[in-house]
């Protein structure tokens, strides 16, 4: 397996991930109480990436790298046409959108790779989130729990504090990186 493949995090055996059937009707019925807040809309964005996967067909991965070398951007191709075709069809979606998400975000000096990518839901009411990135140390990642009334962060399976500070506030920061997200993969799927 190429090492920028999407892998699930070691933690996760493969028989304890839904298959697509299982979250292809995510209800998005949000109680009135919650309307209006970020977490609800970060919910609401998870909820339709999943039903955009759960309706993809084999079409959908060959399409964006068409797209995307016909604007003329060769660099991430090989990330794409790296893809092996004997996995899951599920698995490849996420990893071209993991590619995508790593997109979203400016490289910082010394950051070789990166990626983010939404991971298949493991709870009714959590989505998980995922951020990579690679340097010559080799790879680091985050993990951030969305849920209906707020965010966590994980590091080794641990809750670990949001960094804030100097104007900086990491919770804001993805829930702004999820919107982005979510609109740089409709446009995947719709293409």
């Amino acid at each position: 397996m190429a090492n920028d493949e999407y892998q699930v995090p070691a933690s996760i055996s493969f028989e304890q991930r839904p298959q697509s059937a299982e979250f292809a009707e995510v209800p998005v019925d949000i109680p009135e109480t919650f309307r209006g807040s970020k977490y609800i809309e970060a919910k609401k964005k998870a909820a339709e990436i999943q039903r955009w996967r759960a309706s993809a067909d084999e079409t959908v991965i060959p399409r964006r790298l068409t797209r995307r070398a016909l604007d003329g951007i060769v660099k991430r191709m090989d990330a794409f046409l790296s893809t092996d075709l004997t996995k899951p069809l599920m698995d490849r979606l996420i990893n071209t959108e993991s590619h995508i998400g790593g997109s979203l975000f400016p490289l910082q000096d010394g950051i070789i790779s990166q990626r983010f990518w939404l991971d298949v839901p493991h709870e009714a009411d959590a989505d998980d989130w995922f951020y990579e990135c690679t340097d010559a140390q080799g790879s680091m990642s985050a993990h951030y729990i969305v849920r209906r009334d707020g965010s966590e962060k994980l590091s080794n399976g641990r809750p670990v504090p949001f960094v804030r500070g100097d104007g900086y506030d990491e919770e804001a920061a993805l829930l702004r990186r999820i919107d982005e997200y979510h609109q740089a993969v409709e446009e995947f799927y719709a293409a």
